[in-house]
């Protein structure tokens, strides 16, 4: 019994650890785009 649960604790561990990884991989393009496009619009900002 005490082996089957750890078992289970591990397969919940494991589907959260890669939906968390997912969700991080996201947040992060979406602030690495968020950056990139706001340094765009700064350098146009000071365009001559």
């Amino acid at each position: 019994l005490e082996g089957s649960m750890l078992t289970s604790a591990i397969l919940i561990q494991a589907d959260f650890t890669d939906a968390d990884l997912t969700l991080a991989d996201l947040t992060n393009s979406n602030m690495q785009y968020a950056k990139f496009d706001g340094i765009i619009s700064t350098d146009c900002e000071g365009c001559p």
